[in-house]
């Protein structure tokens, strides 16, 4: 027992000796601590029950033997948000149990935050402590019950408070309140004067930010809360964090490697400095929808989706500019226009966005020849990453249930007009004035940024463009004069703020593009579909035939074989450019009908050449036939009539060589073509065959080549570079390579009529020396059966080609440029007879009358220059029409901003009549109660001037009766009657002192009376004044009416000039 009482003096006083080691490092480093929380250092060692977070009963380390390290705490203060919320699971979690019960205690406070001042920070080295060392039994329940789970290494000395309330502030408060918090802290560690004693801002904090200590203590007032700061500093310090945690025994279970106290679970961990930024974007995430998804709707304006699109990986970064700057912008589609009148700047992201397939703006190029000035203020800018952000759960389940229905493309559809076609990447906030310059200007896009003072740096700009007004996102109209003015609210003004766009990312882009892949299942994403048809001409007694297929074909690739005829195909071979097939049981009768068939070839393969078998459920299947090594055949077993005639006919290869010209018409030849030997030739004539493919890789010297009327369905010219002629029509081309060249001046004449192309004429925009281009229809028949060009969009890309005088496009899908035709143009075909849903029937119909007649229609003869020069005008009108609307609209738009100025001054006016009418109805009532009393007054003086008067009789009665008694009395009455003297001269005092009593009251009575005609006179005045405006009120509400209908005339006026 002595002993143990020993052990236990030593350690108090190596403690205590610890203590003054403690105080002294402290006190050198201008600290304050409590001497408390000193002296049970070796208590905050021990080890701790997460469930809890109590002391162990037996030490783990030896107290004997601890080294101590204290320091001042140099870094930022700890922010955790959402801090113990038990209803969101997402929250980290802070409280930690290693018991088997895994009860947990009741949970503190909720807050929307918690900040953590640390002042002091300890760490320490040391021994186990014999009892640990020696603690050898496996029993887990034992160990935890003497030395528990966990012990810190490093602790954190200072306090916390929790705060509330701040959905009630906006941004820019926030900034203020961390900067508050900020210099409060400084001050109270450095002893130097916060500069918002005297500070009205630093008042407004409280009590819309409730701010509560760990003790329960609701610091709403500025004094408390610097009262708090200082004593923080110097005797009010605490254990707030236990950090470096060591688990006792290894275990699988995870833990955290600190723990706050206080705290049992939280959202977010930040630097009080970082939370300022965080909290400023969480702000505004809330106010401008950050997160939701943004469409153009049928009105061509940005609407904001309902739906949130995306998820956060990391928060963005939010930077303040604080910049005006000028920006030039000339829109060259009518999607670009779209975009720049909703603030979306971004080239980039507009070719992003018009390649969305759900979009419904086109892209075509833009009539309105003007460019937007634009005047900004950009205060912050907010910039995301495309790798930290992600779908949303929501989303990307609502994508695949897409993705798994019937009709995948129409799901899709209604799922991203559910959720937006894209993000902004890049925000402005700030404010923004704007003005078109209009008319045939030659200005390009551009960006100026402004020097100090701002206006003096715009105003030379307004100048050069005749710019005299500038309107802002509300419509409303700042004149030149205003802008002074407008700039300094600009900076001044954050919360009236809106936003611009610089740069957009696809919603589409994240969950990638499955229209590309046509096969929609989730799990089939990685497969690529290949699909190409060819033509086969039936022959009686032989069921095997070749198609050349459109792609190489390898091991592994899935292929399925269609035909929409009644006969059976199977697939005996491939190869890798070939598939070899066997028709059988075929009921076609060669007498009645065309031998003719078309087959439908799909094949699915992946990038790793892995099977391309289609995922359903886990399970894989099969769509046809697999290609492997069974069924591979080699190219060279192949033997067709084709090469069997150039065998026949040009047995020698010098032969071939020195050949210049080769003429092979209505041959019968059938398959693929491969002139690779010739390679001197010049000219080409393989027509009327059934070719399914042809080499003229090696026919670099090939000025002309006529394959028409074939079964071509790809044409690779790309190493003729010397052609002047192609005449192709009459295949199933849905392909063509020309040669790679900048500019192609060699090639003259391109004949592509009725054959199966379906793209935008981009593709001959090289062809610089172009004179001849056929790429309409004419046979009726193929039509029919589904086989033609589809070409569409515009005729713009032939803008360049100013040698063309021959144009074919009858009956395809092109719709419009025909203003961009060259005026080389003669012959311009572009009748829509054969196709009833051809879309160039809207060209047709500008130029149906501008022709003599109707031989003159067929053959193309349009007088294409007085239909331009008609256009010309009428693209004038319209832009002096737009300029006259603008006008009107402006000179609306400043009526109405003149009658809502008149309206407003009428409200004024009212209001300061009403309320003169108040102050003219307060001081009557006050005369009038001022009159009241007066009349009392005088009621009451005449009385008393009456009962003064009624004395003054009887005195005088009394007088006359005494004195007539005096005369009548004897000697001997001498002494009474000297006592009636006296009585007499004592009543003729009275006398006279009533008299004065009387005058005074006539006096007084005369001046309340003048008094009281004065206040009558008042009253009337004030009556005729308030009758006055009673009257005014009337005019004004007369007025009002008159506005209102006047205002009703100029929205009508609007809306019809608008139509």
């Amino acid at each position: 027992m002595d002993q143990q009482i020993k052990e236990e003096n030593k350690i108090q006083n190596y403690c205590l000796n610890e203590i003054s080691k403690v105080l002294a490092t402290l006190k050198s480093k201008k600290l304050k601590t409590i001497k408390e929380l000193l002296s049970n250092l070796p208590s905050l060692i021990q080890p701790y029950k997460l469930s809890m977070i109590e002391p162990s009963k037996q030490a783990v380390l030896n107290n004997d033997d601890v080294r101590w390290n204290i320091s001042l705490y140099e870094g930022q203060p700890f922010v955790y948000t959402s801090v113990n919320d038990r209803n969101d699971r997402s929250s980290r979690v802070n409280l930690l149990n290693f018991n088997s019960d895994d009860k947990l205690v009741e949970s503190p406070r909720p807050s929307d935050i918690c900040i953590n001042f640390p002042v002091a920070e300890i760490t320490f080295t040391a021994d186990l402590s014999e009892s640990f060392s020696n603690f050898m039994n496996n029993d887990d329940r034992k160990l935890y019950e003497l030395h528990d789970h966990l012990f810190p290494i490093r602790i954190l000395i200072g306090d916390k408070l929790f705060i509330n309330g701040l959905e009630l502030v906006n941004s820019k408060q926030i900034g203020i309140f961390y900067s508050y918090l900020t210099w409060a802290r400084d001050s109270a560690k450095n002893k130097k004067e916060t500069p918002f004693n005297n500070l009205v801002a630093a008042q407004n904090f409280f009590p819309k930010i409730i701010i509560i200590t760990t003790n329960g203590i609701n610091l709403d007032t500025h004094e408390k809360l610097t009262d708090w700061m200082n004593n923080l500093y110097q005797d009010d310090a605490d254990k707030i964090s236990n950090n470096n945690l060591v688990q006792l025994k290894f275990d699988t279970t995870s833990f955290a490697d600190k723990k706050q106290h206080g705290v049992d679970n939280f959202k977010e961990e930040l630097t009080l400095q970082n939370w300022v930024k965080y909290s400023k974007y969480v702000r505004w995430v809330k106010e401008f929808q950050l997160f939701q998804g943004l469409i153009i709707d049928q009105n061509f304006e940005l609407k904001i989706c309902k739906e949130k699109a995306i998820d956060l990986i990391d928060f963005p970064n939010v930077e303040s500019s604080d910049k005006f700057y000028l920006e030039m912008v000339k829109p060259t589609t009518i999607l670009e226009e779209i975009l720049i009148n909703n603030n979306i700047l971004s080239a980039n992201s507009n070719e992003d966005i018009s390649s969305f397939p759900f979009i419904k703006v086109s892209d075509d190029p833009s009539y309105q020849d003007n460019v937007y000035f634009l005047v900004k203020c950009e205060r912050y800018k907010i910039s995301l990453s495309k790798d930290n952000i992600k779908p949303s759960e929501k989303l990307k389940k609502d994508i695949d249930k897409a993705l798994e229905s019937m009709t995948p493309l129409i799901c899709l559809q209604k799922v991203f007009d559910k959720y937006g076609w894209f993000i902004p990447l890049n925000i402005l906030l700030g404010k923004s004035l704007k003005n078109n310059i209009i008319g045939n200007s030659s200005n390009i896009s551009k960006k100026i940024d402004f020097a100090l003072p701002v206006f003096e740096s715009l105003a030379p700009h307004l100048t050069d463009y005749g710019i005299n007004c500038l309107i802002t996102h509300k419509g409303e109209i700042i004149e030149e004069n205003d802008l002074p003015e407008w700039i300094q609210n600009a900076e001044d003004d954050l919360e009236n703020t809106h936003i611009s766009i610089e740069e957009c990312y696809i919603i589409w882009m994240i969950i990638g593009n499955p229209s590309e892949l046509s096969v929609f299942y989730p799990n089939n994403r990685e497969v690529q579909v290949g699909y190409f048809k060819s033509a086969i001409t039936l022959q009686r007694n032989n069921p095997s035939y070749s198609i050349k297929t459109s792609h190489q074909l390898s091991q592994g690739y899935d292929i399925s074989i269609k035909c929409f005829e009644p006969i059976n195909i199977e697939l005996t071979g491939w190869s890798k450019n070939c598939v070899y097939l066997t028709i059988s049981n075929s009921s076609i009768d060669f007498n009645l009908t065309q031998s003719n068939v078309e087959v439908a070839v799909c094949t699915l393969s992946r990038s790793n050449c892995e099977n391309s078998k289609i995922d359903i459920n886990g399970i894989g299947y099969s769509m046809g036939y697999i290609l492997n090594e069974n069924n591979y055949r080699e190219p060279q077993l192949e033997q067709t009539n084709t090469q069997k005639y150039l065998d026949k006919q040009y047995p020698i290869k010098g032969d071939r060589t020195n050949l210049n010209e080769l003429k092979m018409t209505n041959e019968n030849l059938k398959g693929h073509l491969d002139l690779s030997d010739f390679i001197n030739l010049e000219k080409l004539d393989c027509s009327n065959n059934e070719l399914t493919s042809i080499d003229i890789s090696k026919n670099v010297k090939l000025i002309e080549i006529d394959c028409s009327q074939n079964n071509l369905i790809s044409l690779d010219l790309s190493n003729c570079s010397n052609l002047k002629s192609v005449t192709a029509n009459l295949n199933r081309l849905n392909e063509l390579k020309l040669p790679v060249i900048e500019n192609n001046d060699e090639l003259e004449y391109l004949n592509l009529l009725d054959n199966s192309f379906s793209q935008k004429l981009s593709c001959f925009s090289r062809l610089i020396n172009l004179k001849g281009l056929h790429i309409g229809n004419t046979d009726e028949s193929r039509i029919e059966r589904g086989i033609y060009n589809r070409f569409y969009s515009s005729l713009k890309p032939l803008t360049c080609l100013i040698k063309l005088e021959n144009l074919s496009i009858n009956d395809t899908d092109i719709d419009s440029g025909l203003e961009h035709l060259p005026e080389s143009v003669k012959i311009f075909q572009c009748s829509a007879d054969k196709r009833s849903d051809a879309k160039v029937i809207k060209i047709y119909e500008q130029l149906k009358t501008y022709n003599m007649s109707f031989n003159d229609t067929f053959q193309g003869r349009y007088n294409l220059k007085a239909w331009k020069k008609n256009w010309k005008l009428i693209k004038e009108n319209e832009t002096l029409q737009n300029q006259i609307k603008r006008i009107e609209k402006l000179t609306l738009d400043a009526k109405f901003i003149k009658l809502k100025d008149e309206n407003n001054d009428l409200h004024e006016k009212e209001e300061k009549l009403m309320k003169k009418n108040n102050q003219l109805g307060q001081k009557l009532t006050k005369l009038e109660r001022e009159t009241s009393n007066l009349k009392q007054m005088v009621r009451e003086l005449n009385a008393r001037l009456k009962q003064q008067y009624d004395v003054h009789t009887q005195t005088e009665q009394q007088i006359k009766e005494k004195e007539k008694k005096l005369g009548s009395l004897i000697a001997e009455k001498l002494v009474e009657k000297e006592e009636l003297e006296k009585e007499i001269k004592a009543l003729k005092d009275d006398l006279a002192a009533n008299e004065k009593d009387i005058i005074e009251s006539e006096k007084l009575l005369e001046e309340k009376n003048k008094e009281l005609n004065i206040k009558e006179n008042e009253t009337a005045v004030l009556e005729k004044k308030r009758d006055k405006i009673k009257s005014s009120l009337s005019e004004i509400e007369a007025k009002k009416d008159e506005l209102g209908d006047l205002k009703k005339k100029l929205k009508y006026e609007g809306f019809f000039s608008k139509a």
